[in-house]
């Protein structure tokens, strides 16, 4: 997870590509899930919104490749606040 809550991304990590159940192979997230993260502002809301989905790829599975990649995420995000 990201460490200054204040630079919370959306758990996308731009692979999108769908299932058939409609998940996000690179995140779980569904169309609806990507649109709700948007509308979120408050970094709370943020976090909380981000444990939902890590709970929710660890029920579907195969998602191993996304604790490193959302942290990468996390670090250039860290990287363009602090510039």
């Amino acid at each position: 997870m990201c460490a200054d809550p204040a630079l919370i991304p959306s758990p996308c990590i731009d692979i999108c590509r769908y299932s058939r159940r409609g998940h996000c192979q690179g995140c779980s997230m569904t169309q609806a899930q990507k649109r709700l993260f948007n509308g979120l502002k408050q970094s709370v809301q943020r976090v909380e919104f981000v444990e939902v989905i890590r709970q929710q790829q660890l029920r579907m599975g195969r998602y191993d490749h996304w604790p490193a990649a959302y942290e990468a995420k996390c670090r250039r995000a860290a990287e363009r606040g602090r510039s």
